[in-house]
């Protein structure tokens, strides 16, 4: 039977090597010790997530769950979160309770030695009973979570779900453009060349504005975040079999490097004649994920098409997905997977200026917990998820629906997707599912 658990907004830098002796009595009273208290977290979140974090409905879940209410500062960019950590390292004055999502490995480790954070080690078995079991039942996991020192610092984000493990990305098309412009969705890169041509062409025309962006695009690894907007699936038209770093592993057992492969200089000259004709944005090398998520968000829609991890246009109102393309270098089409480690480090950190260390734990524990992870991971019931009761839920995703079905510890996930007009079912048997991924209830 495959684990799965799947931790999400946990990111945790806890206290130095000063031992602490929690006072809480029990994990059932803990609601009640814990009404009325505040505790600060501090975010790196999606600037998609455009309302008040503290007023999204996971977080206004945690609140009512735990009796705690989240003062949240939030960052939407890596380069800001880590350079919000360093002032946290320099001086204690306004820090927050809680780090989500932030530190990386080196800063872990200074915290760490200078007494910032909080080791939680100790306060695991008492404080954070899922958590303990987890760790106890995935030793992988604990020795990932475990710094060289031989202590848990920090809570990581644990993910190895099929459902979060499948296709990672969906191109967008607008297909209000495309009527307009008399144009099919595109199949292949002559075509979908064809459609940006169209689409620059029309600009200034019917419901295309005159700065429409035919294909808004980023290619921005200084960055320091996930920079893909279309390029790796670009690639893979043409036959490259590209991944996030272009290394993988093929059938016989070999390493192959796509970046390297000759089929990749077609591709980045077609790449270079939209570049050349003003169908992709010039800013493409030094846009940062908040611009071009601005740009994907316009409204009315100021984009042809995109790449996002799911349709923003929920109700596809003026966009849909293509199917990978083809294109004469090959006829294969490629789904490109999510690259996702099963464990990621730094997801859930208590600052050593935290005068709540309990709640914190608490927190923390809610989060892992089989309901906290699933609304954590894929959204509230009532918005992404459909609740059929006992931890049963429908998830509208990729086109599609995903089914997670099951009870207490055990589940089953059911999972459809429509891609390229086709459907694919998985039927998985899960343990304890927990889904990784952002709020998806703006």
């Amino acid at each position: 039977m495959k684990r799965t658990l799947s931790i999400t907004l946990v990111c945790l830098l806890l206290l130095s090597a000063v031992a602490f002796t929690p006072s809480l009595s029990s994990a059932e009273a803990a609601k009640k010790n814990f009404a009325g208290t505040e505790l600060d977290i501090f975010l790196l979140i999606s600037a998609n997530y455009t309302k008040d974090i503290a007023e999204l409905e996971f977080f206004k879940w945690l609140s009512e769950e735990t009796g705690i209410k989240f003062n949240i500062e939030r960052v939407t960019e890596r380069a800001q979160a880590v350079e919000r950590f360093n002032q946290m390292l320099a001086s204690d004055s306004g820090n927050p309770d809680i780090v989500m999502n932030a530190p990386t490995d080196a800063q872990i480790a200074a915290a760490a030695k200078a007494g910032k954070i909080v080791e939680l080690t100790p306060l695991l078995d008492e404080y954070a009973p899922n958590w303990a079991n987890f760790f106890a039942e995935d030793d992988y996991s604990r020795k990932v979570s475990t710094m060289t020192d031989g202590k848990i610092w920090s809570l990581p984000r644990v993910n190895e779900h099929p459902i979060s493990l499948s296709i990672r990305d969906e191109w967008m098309i607008n297909t209000t453009w495309l009527k307009e412009v008399g144009m099919e969705i595109p199949t292949t890169t002559d075509e979908l060349y064809e459609v940006l041509k169209a689409f620059k062409a029309a600009a200034g025309t019917g419901s295309i504005p005159a700065g429409a962006i035919p294909w808004a695009t980023r290619f921005n690894p200084a960055a320091g975040d996930y920079a893909n907007g279309g390029l790796y699936e670009l690639f893979n038209a043409f036959g490259t079999f590209s991944g996030q770093d272009f290394v993988s592993v093929d059938e016989n057992g070999k390493i192959y490097f796509s970046a390297s492969d000759p089929k990749m200089i077609a591709a980045l000259q077609y790449l270079n004649k939209l570049y050349a004709e003003g169908l992709i944005a010039p800013e493409m090398f030094t846009d940062m994920q908040a611009d071009l998520d601005s740009k994907k968000n316009g409204n009315p829609p100021i984009v042809g098409t995109y790449l996002h991890f799911a349709n923003l246009d929920l109700d596809e109102v003026n966009y849909t997905a293509m199917p990978p393309l083809t294109s004469p270098q090959s006829s294969e089409r490629i789904w490109r997977s999510v690259e996702n480690t099963k464990i990621a480090r730094n997801y859930f950190t208590i600052m050593n200026t935290c005068e709540n260390i309990e709640a914190a734990m608490y927190v923390a524990d809610v989060i892992a917990s089989p309901e906290g992870s699933i609304f954590g991971g894929m959204g509230m019931p009532g918005y992404n998820l459909l609740d059929d009761g006992d931890l049963a839920f429908a998830i509208f995703a990729f086109g599609g629906r995903v089914g997670i079905r099951g009870g207490g510890e055990k589940h089953e996930a059911v999972e459809y997707l429509r891609m390229a007009g086709g459907k694919r079912q998985r039927d998985v048997p899960t343990h304890r599912m927990s889904c990784d991924g952002a709020l998806y209830d703006t």
